[in-house]
């Protein structure tokens, strides 16, 4: 509330957002009297209801109770376009492994790993046979990886992107 109160006070020099996640209805939040507090502070609000399965490793039996498993979007079902993360998720895990996804694996164990940033530059990594046969795969529809298959945060390259990929192919 300090924070907020000298944002304020200051002429609101930041925006600021407070994102929920929550088993009550919007209703129901801002009747909260202490959180009438904070609404009269901020910019905007958002509120989720949603938790994310972590590709399986969340049941909806860990969640807690008015919480849902967030529904894979009608998007991944039809997942003609890569996922972004191909392109700009690359990750090196704490032991150096490299994987195209460090949104989904975690454990560097899915077909996503690149090797390790030990042996190889992380641009030998990224520009290899394996990621561009993972990146092409997708691209003309032959194979999905598995673990992107379960996936509920997929995102779609926009099709201008998909344009220069499909002609740049070391991409």
């Amino acid at each position: 509330m300090k924070l907020l109160r000298m944002n304020r006070y200051l002429g609101n020099p930041c925006k600021v957002i407070v994102g929920l996640r929550t088993y009550q209805s919007l209703k129901e939040v801002l009747n909260n009297p202490e959180f009438r507090q904070v609404a009269g502070l901020i910019d905007d609000l958002s509120i989720n209801y949603y938790f994310d399965d972590w590709s399986g490793r969340i049941k909806s039996s860990d969640l807690p109770q008015g919480m849902r498993l967030r529904p894979l979007s009608l998007l991944f079902m039809r997942r003609k376009n890569p996922c972004s993360t191909l392109y700009g998720g690359i990750s090196i895990l704490s032991d150096g492994t490299v994987t195209l996804c460090g949104c989904r694996d975690i454990n560097g164990d899915s077909e996503l790993v690149l090797g390790n940033i030990r042996d190889n530059s992380l641009m030998e990594l990224y520009k290899s046979p394996h990621a561009a046969t993972i990146r092409k795969n997708w691209l003309n529809g032959s194979k999905v990886p598995e673990i992107c298959q379960k996936c509920r945060h997929y995102h779609p390259y926009a099709y201008n992107m998909l344009k220069e990929i499909r002609n740049k192919p070391n991409l």
